[in-house]
């Protein structure tokens, strides 16, 4: 039985990380340690899902989203997924593509230019989902993306009255707080 492993990776060419790991994989052969969290969903909960992805957090949540949206009993999903710059939308058709009266994407530019031509929302993500908070107060909420980002999230995300125990992250098991 063969498995099917999709990575997303940022090429950064500023990076010497970066460069070597591309080097790496174009010569075929790369080894990978694989996420050490437990954010993940075991069954679809009876509420809405918000899903806050950071640059190629998307990978993580694009993989719940998947899941979620082939249960028939799932609730509302809303995707808040940033980018410093409309080009850091990797997949930018698929979340399009996932839209429906129960999906709602919700892309947020941090970093705009004016030669961007960006029309959609900017700022933080958090500051999107608290300006939706009349919708998403009650879901279970899913973040992926640094750390800082991560802890930036749930602490705005907790003094807006969200249930700390309905926020998780991968973040929360592999970069503890002290």
């Amino acid at each position: 039985m063969q498995k099917e492993l999709e990575l997303h990776i940022q090429k950064l060419p500023s990076s010497p990380n970066s460069i070597k790991l591309f080097n790496e994989l174009e010569e075929g052969s790369v080894s990978i340690r694989m996420p050490k969290g437990q954010c993940f969903l075991e069954s679809i909960p009876d509420k809405p899902l918000v899903f806050i992805a950071a640059g190629t957090g998307f990978a993580q949540m694009k993989s719940m989203i998947e899941l979620s949206l082939n249960k028939p009993e799932h609730k509302d999903i809303y995707l808040y997924w940033g980018a410093r710059s409309p080009e850091g939308f990797y997949m930018p058709n698929l979340p399009v593509h996932w839209a429906s009266s129960q999906f709602h994407y919700h892309p947020v530019v941090s970093d705009a230019l004016e030669d961007d031509g960006w029309k959609g929302r900017q700022g933080l993500l958090f500051e999107a989902v608290i300006d939706d908070k009349n919708l998403v107060l009650d879901s279970e909420i899913y973040i992926s993306g640094s750390p800082q980002m991560v802890y930036a999230t749930f602490d705005a995300l907790v003094a807006e009255n969200f249930k700390a125990e309905n926020i998780h992250s991968d973040v929360f098991e592999y970069a503890p707080r002290s």
